[in-house]
């Protein structure tokens, strides 16, 4: 009971994860989360709601029940069910009430970490936003990650994440980024002025997974350090600027791409191989322009079928004049 009056009580404790809570219809609330406070998640500190539930490692446990926004945390009190604390469950935030005043509290879905692991020794919690068919979420910020490498999960509170949406801010400290195979959509940033890792200062890798079918424009947009790039066996478009400027080296697209936007390469300066398919059906103006180091563009089908992919005049305009083409057939 001290505890978790502790936990609920104490209000100027603000919890630092967020999440969105789904399932909550009627007085179950679907799935296991947690609480944790102060960016403390060692097991001892955690309280656990599962279902109509809750419970803590110190052997309280009572009753939640959920009505509309409003939400009850119940106790056994001499065998009579008393009421601890009610609150808001609104826009993924749990507000609890006391005389003292509200304190915002959020869940995570996430289990705890062992005991005796240091608090903050996880690179922190990200940010997702159930979507509008109620049945996945999108990645929606980077939230308190500070990590290196950003490996999106392919499943948020038993739901799967499809979409990277969302204005986030630049960062400077991430370095690889893995996209799971069940996310289909990469939004853009600002309103569509900027892509979604444009400003990823560090970023030297990224993999699409399998799962997208179009990489959107800008989307690595100037990104310098980026050198490393692994689009999947599903995308069929590249949009353009998608990669303009950035430090790839060596360039496979791979078969089932049939469009490379306007610009989509322009300006790799240390881009040295590109590898093309035989799906290319169109390679836009600029798309390979000013790569003042490209030595070799291998295509996998004939030479008169690549004047036909490649008729933009301008695709490899102010490319090194001995650069050269090797063709499949």
């Amino acid at each position: 009971m001290k505890k978790l009056l502790s936990l609920f009580l104490a209000f100027s404790m603000l919890l630092t994860v967020g999440a969105v809570l789904v399932g909550c219809g009627g007085a179950n609330i679907g799935g296991t989360y947690y609480l944790f406070e102060n960016g403390n998640t060692v097991k001892s500190s955690w309280v656990k709601i599962d279902g109509s539930k809750w419970s803590d490692s110190d052997g309280m446990s009572g009753d939640v029940e959920l009505k509309g926004e409003k939400i009850y945390f119940y106790v056994e009190l001499g065998g009579t069910k008393e009421l601890l604390v009610e609150g808001t469950l609104k826009d993924a935030k749990l507000s609890l009430k006391a005389a003292s005043g509200d304190s915002i509290f959020y869940l995570d879905g996430k289990a705890p970490k062992d005991e005796g692991e240091a608090p903050g020794a996880a690179s922190g919690e990200l940010e997702f936003t159930l979507n509008s068919d109620g049945d996945t979420y999108a990645l929606t910020g980077l939230g308190t990650f500070k990590g290196t490498r950003l490996e999106i999960p392919s499943e948020y509170n038993g739901k799967a994440v499809t979409a990277i949406l969302g204005n986030w801010s630049v960062n400077k400290t991430i370095k690889e980024i893995i996209i799971p195979d069940s996310v289909t959509v990469i939004g853009m940033r600002n309103n569509g002025v900027s892509g979604m890792f444009e400003g990823f200062t560090a970023l030297e890798y990224i993999d699409f997974g399998n799962g997208i079918k179009t990489i959107p424009k800008k989307v690595c947009n100037r990104v310098k350090t980026l050198h490393t790039v692994v689009i999947g066996s599903n995308v069929t478009f590249i949009e353009e600027s998608a990669f303009n400027n950035t430090g790839i080296v060596t360039l496979t697209i791979p078969e089932g791409v049939g469009t490379i936007g306007l610009s989509a390469f322009q300006q790799c300066e240390k881009l040295q191989t590109v590898n093309l398919p035989l799906s290319l059906t169109r390679i836009y103006a600029s798309a390979f322009q000013s790569c003042k180091v490209l030595k070799t563009v291998n295509y996998a089908g004939s030479e008169d079928d690549f004047f036909l992919v490649s008729k933009e005049a301008s695709s490899f305009k102010l490319c090194p004049e001995d650069m050269q083409f090797v063709y499949g057939k």
